[in-house]
């Protein structure tokens, strides 16, 4: 065996290595929230967190309004709340984080879908939403 120089192996090698278990077809699910779905008494400086199966690919996570993946809406008023999202070290923990103190006694709604769809490492989407109450 020669390299592109024309340099030739000193002496043999071996390699031995493993392949995953195949091509990665399975969406990323939602494995835990904060606040959960259908919660009540959540406080005004919440910051939503969803933990995912997988990895997401970061370039995928958007909250502008034209083109977001991930969208938190006040149901009374139906505005989007400004927020600014955040995705943990491991790319499996999603942060939402409202740029303001959120308005009490309202319900509000995470699309973790909006117009576009966030997706793992192989390019699986990912699509839901829930709802969760403020204080009072």
């Amino acid at each position: 065996i020669e390299d592109l120089s024309g340099n030739a192996l000193a002496s043999a090698q071996a390699i031995q290595f493993t392949t995953g278990a195949g091509v990665d077809l399975l969406a990323p699910s939602v494995v835990t929230r904060s606040p959960f779905s259908g919660a009540t008494n959540v406080p005004l400086n919440t910051v939503v967190l969803v933990e995912f199966s997988e990895r997401l690919n970061p370039l995928t996570l958007t909250s502008e309004t034209n083109v977001a993946t991930i969208a938190l809406r006040d149901n009374s008023t139906g505005q989007f709340v400004s927020s600014t999202l955040g995705l943990s070290a491991d790319g499996r923990t999603l942060s939402i984080t409202p740029t303001a103190l959120l308005t009490a006694n309202r319900q509000y709604t995470v699309y973790l879908t909006y117009n576009t769809y966030p997706e793992d490492l192989a390019g699986n989407r990912h699509s839901s939403s829930f709802t969760f109450r403020t204080v009072p």
